[in-house]
């Protein structure tokens, strides 16, 4: 507001940008200098993205176990009658395992798993299509049982795209 005052009253408005001119172009060297120095390749190992990160792989593994457990007794509450889903705890085991096979690049197994999920996925559909024709599910189960399917695909199609395979 007061530069708007000063602005509008002086008989010259651009002589207060006069001092201006020098500092714009020094403005425009050093974020210049910045930006070279800073996009050289000063990165460590750990950085890399070629690279997994040991620490991020330690723990992925650590959740790879855990979710075995997971479906071992999943298994077993579905053979003793207290489960609906029997695919469902190997649906996310096999997600644990491709977090960890993409930290590690393995393009190979990324796809086996991504083609092991769909599979699963459609295995899981046909089971709860043939408990709702049997009174035991609901629509809506078979919806989201169908939505999962229609996800595994569409990243499987996705990573398809993006390795060319």
């Amino acid at each position: 507001m007061v530069l708007a005052a000063v602005w509008t009253s002086s008989p010259n408005p651009c002589h207060y940008l006069k001092p201006m001119k020098f500092v714009i172009p020094s403005a425009l060297v050093v974020a210049a200098v910045f930006l070279t120095w800073s996009s050289s390749d000063s990165r460590s190992a750990a950085d890399d993205p070629e690279e997994p990160n040991p620490k991020v792989v330690a723990l992925l593994e650590e959740i790879v176990e855990v979710r075995e457990r997971m479906a071992e007794g999943y298994l077993l509450r579905w053979k003793a009658g207290e489960e609906t889903r029997p695919h469902a705890a190997a649906i996310a085991l096999a997600k644990a395992r491709l977090d960890l096979a993409r930290e590690r690049r393995d393009e190979a197994e990324v796809m086996e798993l991504l083609e092991t999920i769909v599979g699963l996925h459609e295995k899981d559909v046909a089971i709860q299509r043939e408990a709702f024709r049997g009174g035991r599910r609901t629509g809506g189960e078979i919806n989201r049982s169908e939505i999962g399917l229609l996800r595994a695909r569409v990243r499987l199609e996705k990573e398809r795209a993006q390795t060319g395979r």
